[in-house]
């Protein structure tokens, strides 16, 4: 891992043995973000809701957006409303900062959720790491491949991550230590809302 969670790590020397690993991996890593993306829209739901009622029609707008970036600004605007009528400084504070991890974070979800399972060659002079596998972007991946000029003015892609099951089940981790604060704050929020009644 980076410096941050969020921080694309070096190539891996060695991928996985199996692809069945990497899928696994892959697997936990989007389960795990998904659990954060839910506890996301009941903090939405808290933000804007008043009762049951609104907090159910809450979480279906919250999910009607496609791009997490666009659900990132919901909550980043509900957030301003609600710190106005409530003014919390510590828990707007707190708030801000778990969104911005979780925006930082989006990124490399996206990359495993877009990448593909493929063989992997570290290096090509080891024959025997021929038979490993990691997730790397797709070919047509424009933004996640760069041009790399070759002998004879050929030009072949390089990939922007490569990741075993390793650096997967590292981001799974980021994504579910997300998820506890995340429903520390809608339980904030709600204690807040409900000592106003």
């Amino acid at each position: 891992m980076g410096k941050n969670s969020w921080d694309i790590p070096s190539f891996p020397k060695k991928g996985d043995d199996t692809n069945t690993k990497t899928f696994a991996a892959v697997g936990n890593a989007l389960s795990q973000w998904e659990w954060l993306e839910g506890n996301l829209a009941l903090l939405y739901s808290a933000l804007v809701g008043s009762g049951q009622d609104e907090g159910f029609a809450a979480m279906r707008s919250y999910g009607s957006i496609v791009s997490f970036q666009s659900r990132c600004k919901m909550l980043e605007a509900a957030s301003e409303i609600y710190f106005a009528i409530l003014p919390d400084s510590i828990l707007q504070e707190a708030l801000d900062e778990h969104l911005k991890n979780a925006e930082r974070l989006s990124a490399r979800r996206n990359e495993i959720a877009h990448g593909i399972v493929q063989l992997y060659v570290a290096d090509v002079e080891e024959a025997k790491l021929m038979s490993s596998y990691a997730l790397v972007p797709a070919y047509y991946a424009t933004r996640k491949r760069r041009f790399a000029a070759k002998d004879l003015g050929l030009q072949l892609t390089t990939a922007t991550y490569i990741y075993s099951s390793v650096e997967i089940n590292n981001f799974a981790g980021a994504f579910a230590s997300l998820v506890d604060p995340t429903i520390e704050l809608t339980t904030r929020i709600l204690a807040s809302k409900r000592g106003r009644k």
